[in-house]
């Protein structure tokens, strides 16, 4: 990483984080209104991010017309955005259906319904609906259908405020510690992932154990905290669950990066890249949190 580089990452790691934090803790009304459409506008640029690595520009409308190539997604990229959307207004306006969930399915549908036509269109018929397929459930679910996890956490939990705060400290937590246990002891255990070879086996256990004890701490010392999780088992556990999600969202992210042949899923953030860059381990821990809150008694 060059200085110039170095700098901005610097200047965007002391700016963001506590602008984000300053909008969870002083924008808390209706029901995180705020952070919600911070979320949904974070899932449409990470949406376009993801199109343009699994849909190049140069290969889209290579078939039969600019709508029916391989390459071309069979929804747009805006489309699935609309998933945290309906899930921040099912939630507040408390609907007796899964508003979510009928619309994921319905966009599955559609992409499969679209593909019955599409795909005859092939110089080999149907040749690329596995592709168009395939790719287009990914971008639907990553990262829109994941966002919706942000935003139940933000409406639905009993302590809306220290949760979300809980899910992006210890997401900055992990990504902080096993970079910095990384460079002083991990000299010797990088590539053991080949996804992101930079990354070491001491970064990640670093990560881990600090995670776990960050967790116990917030827990045990935050108010209503211990009303949701067991002060020593129960947020070890959680430290330990979000570290490994936070992980795998991270590499799995390199790993789309380097199927698509790129550095950085955009350029949108100085120093950082695109929105999916500084996402990616969030978009794996929303979901490990909601879970593990909802399966600890009545907490959500």
């Amino acid at each position: 990483m060059n200085r110039k580089n170095f700098r901005q990452r610097l200047l965007t790691t002391i700016v963001f984080p506590p602008l984000l934090f300053a909008i969870i803790y002083l924008l808390p009304y209706y029901y995180h209104l705020a952070f919600c459409l911070v979320v949904i506008a974070v899932s449409v640029i990470g949406s376009y991010e993801m199109q343009e690595m699994i849909f190049p520009k140069h290969l889209r409308g290579t078939a039969s017309g600019e709508g029916s190539g391989p390459d071309k997604p069979l929804i747009p990229f805006w489309v699935p955005c609309v998933l945290p959307m309906f899930q921040y207004i099912s939630l507040v306006y408390s609907f007796n259906i899964a508003l979510t969930e009928i619309v994921f399915i319905a966009l599955i549908l559609f992409s499969f319904a679209k593909e019955v036509f599409n795909g005859a269109e092939d110089e080999v018929p149907f040749s690329g609906t596995l592709h168009r397929i395939a790719h287009t459930t990914l971008l639907i679910i990553y990262p829109s259908y994941l966002a919706t996890y942000m935003v139940r956490l933000a409406v639905e939990s009993s302590h809306s405020t220290a949760v979300l705060l809980l899910l992006f400290l210890l997401v900055f937590c992990n990504d902080i510690f096993c970079y910095v246990f990384g460079m002083l002891f991990g000299k010797n255990s990088r590539g053991i992932v080949k996804a992101s070879p930079n990354k070491s086996l001491a970064g990640y256990i670093g990560g881990a154990v600090t995670t776990a004890a960050v967790a116990w701490a917030y827990v045990r010392w935050v108010p209503g905290m211990s009303e949701l999780i067991n002060p020593v088992f129960g947020s070890c556990a959680l430290g330990l669950a979000m570290a490994a999600a936070g992980d795998i969202g991270d590499l799995i992210e390199s790993a789309f990066k380097r199927a698509a042949g790129k550095k950085d899923s955009g350029n949108i953030i100085p120093g950082r890249g695109g929105i999916l860059d500084s996402i990616d381990s969030l978009l794996a821990c929303a979901p490990v949190l909601y879970l593990f809150l909802a399966r600890i008694g009545d907490t959500l």
